[in-house]
């Protein structure tokens, strides 16, 4: 599964000769994950070295070290979209552009300065501001307070899902306990919903203009006509 998924990712076909038996031994399933490993360092993260052992993927232990991987491969091809912010779309690195893309939508907020992935979210005031910023009239912000963290979080939840499409799969408790890794793929969520707001913007004032432009054709003709 994990070579497959690398050469769907990379886009790349490996040589890596994967084993014909139904139950290859020991010896056998120790070639295959090293030379999966090899092909992840040298096509994947050729920049990166890697903690994880084949041990680690044979044995499932620890686990860490083989959720790590995975977490780097995620960085490695999480794709921003094309209408991204232009400062967003030139940073390579899928962690530094998210917080580079966080900072610049919630800048000039107050209650709001994003430092990290962690303590920066925990008050909910960056969550919140975004969905303020995309629509004003959703959230009075003058008249939150920073140290109501619980209160905000939830409040964040439930307009992010109503607004944005943002599945609540989290409780404000746990956001207050993510570590970099899952409020990264968490932030990533908002990214995308954020983003389809954006979208439907765009294309309401591109109907606008054109309906606009439709009665004003409209009322043209006919005065002609007259």
């Amino acid at each position: 599964m994990l070579l497959d998924l690398v050469e769907v990712l990379s886009g790349t076909q490996s040589s890596v000769k994967r084993p014909k038996k139904e139950k290859p031994n020991k010896f056998e399933l120790q070639a295959f994950v090293k030379e999966t490993l090899d092909f992840i360092q040298g096509t994947c993260l050729p920049k990166q070295k890697l903690t994880c052992s084949m041990e680690n993927i044979m044995d499932g232990q620890p686990e860490a070290q083989v959720l790590g991987l995975i977490f780097s491969l995620i960085l490695r091809y999480m794709k921003f979209d094309e209408d991204a912010d232009e400062d967003v779309a030139k940073e390579n690195d899928a962690k530094a552009a998210l917080l580079l893309w966080l900072r610049n939508k919630t800048q000039g907020y107050a209650g709001v300065e994003i430092k990290n992935f962690t303590t920066s979210l925990h008050n909910g005031m960056a969550f919140l501001a975004l969905i303020h910023k995309m629509r004003p009239a959703a959230v009075d912000f003058n008249s939150l307070n920073p140290a109501d963290k619980e209160k905000n979080l939830q409040l964040a939840l439930d307009l992010g899902e109503k607004y944005a499409n943002i599945e609540k799969y989290i409780t404000p408790a746990e956001i207050q306990k993510l570590d970099e890794i899952g409020a990264i793929i968490y932030v990533a969520d908002w990214y995308l919903g954020i983003s389809l707001l954006q979208k439907q913007d765009i294309a309401a004032k591109r109907i606008g203009k054109l309906a606009d432009m439709t009665k004003l054709h409209d009322d043209m003709r006919a005065k002609y006509n007259e």
